[in-house]
Formats: structure tokens, C-alpha cells, sequence
């Protein structure tokens, strides 16, 4: 019986994967070298820093249901969709500064 040869192709295909995501890291690392010191955040432009940090929207408590009160009396939020923005905000621990430094390069890995 001859042997199959699937099994040196399999580990060829999963050495070239891991080598291009090794690159693609060492690159991004490069690119969003800012976000690995404690006081900057790269490329972050989606609210002020009150917004984004307000306890109201920390992981895992935003998937019951949000009520903003930074203004006055507050208001209802809807509940965000389970997504892989989501993913990524429960890897990062909630929202503010840590999701903000670990969310471009997350999603640039993601797409690849």
C-alpha cells in the first residue's frame, strides 16, 4: 500500500501559515510600536477619554444592557451586537485605554 503524502503537505501548509503570521506581527508590532508604552495610544479617535472609560460600558456587564449616565439623569443605550469587536473587547478586559491600544492592531491580524 502506498503511503499518502498528506501529511508532509498539511505540516508544509501549517509552517507557511505560521510564518506569515509570525511577519505579519513583527510588522504590526513595528507599526503600532506607541501602543506598548503605558502613556500613548495610537490611532484612537472614537470618543473622550470620560466616554470610553465610563464603567457603564465594561465587559461583560454591556451585554445586559446599558444605561449611560453621564449627563444629568442618563439614558438607555442599546446592547451591542456579539461580534468579533465584542471578542476583542472581552480579551481587552472592558473598555477604555487597554481596548483602545490593543484594537487597530487586533483587527488588522484578524484581516490579515
Amino acid at each position: 500500500m502506498p503511503q499518502s503524502s498528506q501529511a508532509p503537505a498539511r505540516m508544509s501548509y501549517f509552517m507557511s501559515f505560521l510564518t506569515c503570521l509570525g511577519l505579519l506581527v513583527v510588522v504590526l508590532s513595528v507599526l503600532f510600536w506607541a501602543n506598548f508604552s503605558p502613556d500613548f495610544v495610537a490611532f484612537s479617535n472614537d470618543a473622550p477619554v470620560g466616554a470610553v472609560n465610563a464603567s457603564a460600558r465594561a465587559v461583560p456587564g454591556v451585554l445586559t444592557g446599558v444605561w449611560q449616565d453621564l449627563n444629568w439623569v442618563g439614558g438607555p443605550e442599546p446592547i451591542p451586537a456579539p461580534n468579533l469587536s465584542m471578542l476583542i473587547r472581552l480579551i481587552a478586559k472592558g473598555a477604555g485605554l487597554e481596548l483602545n491600544r490593543i484594537y487597530a492592531p487586533a483587527s488588522l491580524l484578524i484581516v490579515g
